[in-house]
């Protein structure tokens, strides 16, 4: 996977841009994909960013795709990296940069630290090695992995959370530091999922991914593990008891709709067919039901999801099915209503996308096949 070339556009406006013009320095119109940043030596495969709140950027931490062929030992760094582990966007300066401890900010910067990856980066199974949590070149920071979209970004303690290869990690934004949260029980480590930060109940949910054999309370082998609670006060993992819930899937991003004080989730991969089922995860009961809504989206994963909290729209783009997909549709929750928007996304290799609400900016990353690149996993690995 290393001949790829990572591409990062911008949509301003979200059909109805009420607010004004966002406070950055990107001028692209309304309501228009535009490329901004074009990077040759390609984009961090399966890892998803969350803008941090209160900050102003975007957020990145996760495996770099464009070394893949170094399988890795944890212990036997890479050092021909070309990025530190966390990277930022800040729309205002149109660029990424790289987000060093606040100890190591001189030294980083004149020279970079090596990667250290985790030794199974996908399909991590019981008994397998997973990420570690380790003093690296003088900085506690755990084995870069993947992570698709078990990231969340937990508002109240100004803090990324990630669960990764069965382990529960944070990265304070403001102290620049990484901590082990998970305690006691926890999710088989699933990869492809979905996290969400619910700031009704102060909750993290897990919905969906796969990659997965446990055994199941009966002594089957099972692949799917339902949806777990992480307790932000408790530290804690638990199943969630619902008499109802999504089909196991992967791909596919949970967000909360805040207005309605709901979680939902739209489609994904269930390994024999494409979704295209609409999910709501009820922050007040804690109990999920399916959607009712006419029409709607046709089947796909790997698709982006934002909430726009100006629109009260929940934002679905991209990903494919049998093909790769453009479209673009909005979810209106207070009228159980898919309406579909005129923008065209970009097509692209596992897109990612996170919404800045004040600016009605979202910003979206995926990449392209590299001319020449005879690599035949680079043709089949998003499906």
């Amino acid at each position: 996977m290393r001949y790829r070339t990572g591409l990062i556009f911008a949509l301003i406006g979200l059909v109805i841009a009420s607010c004004g013009k966002p406070p950055v320095s990107l001028d692209i119109p309304d309501n228009t994909w535009t490329m901004i940043v074009k990077d040759e030596d390609g984009a961090r495969r399966n890892s998803s960013f969350r803008y941090v709140e209160g900050q102003g950027y975007f957020l990145l931490w996760g495996f770099m795709g464009f070394v893949t062929e170094f399988y890795g030992n944890p212990e036997v760094p890479y050092e021909d990296n070309s990025e530190y582990d966390i990277v930022v966007f800040d729309p205002r300066l149109g660029r990424w940069e790289n987000q060093f401890p606040f100890e190591k900010e001189e030294e980083y910067s004149r020279e970079l630290p090596p990667m250290h990856l985790c030794g199974y980066y996908q399909g991590i199974t019981t008994g397998s090695r997973r990420p570690q949590l380790k003093m690296r070149q003088g900085v506690l920071r755990p084995d870069l992995n993947m992570v698709f979209d078990q990231v969340a970004y937990d508002s109240k303690r100004s803090r990324m959370v990630y669960f990764t290869g069965g382990r529960t990690f944070a990265y304070d934004v403001k102290k620049r530091a990484w901590s082990d949260i998970g305690q006691g029980a926890a999710p088989p480590p699933v990869s492809g999922g979905s996290l969400c930060y619910d700031p009704f109940n102060d909750q993290i949910v897990l919905a969906g991914g796969g990659h997965v054999a446990e055994i199941d309370k009966n002594g089957r082998l099972a692949g799917y593990t339902g949806t777990w609670i992480y307790d932000c006060k408790t530290g804690e993992w638990s199943p969630l008891e619902s008499d109802s819930q999504p089909s196991p899937r992967m791909c596919a991003r949970l967000v909360c709709d805040t207005k309605n004080k709901i979680l939902v989730l739209f489609g994904g991969d269930a390994h024999s067919e494409y979704l295209a089922d609409t999910w709501i995860y009820d922050t007040r009961s804690r109990q999920w039901r399916a959607s009712k809504a006419p029409g709607g989206p046709p089947p796909r994963a790997g698709h982006f999801t934002v909430y726009d909290p100006e629109t009260g729209w929940v934002i679905v783009g991209g990903g494919y099915n049998r093909q790769d997909l453009t479209d673009m549709w909005a979810y209106d929750a207070s009228r159980d209503f898919w309406l579909k928007l005129k923008a065209e996304v970009p097509v692209g290799w596992y897109v990612t996308a996170d919404i800045a609400p004040e600016a009605s900016l979202i910003v979206l990353t995926t990449s392209n096949k590299r001319e020449g690149d005879t690599m035949g996993c680079n043709e089949i690995y998003p499906v």
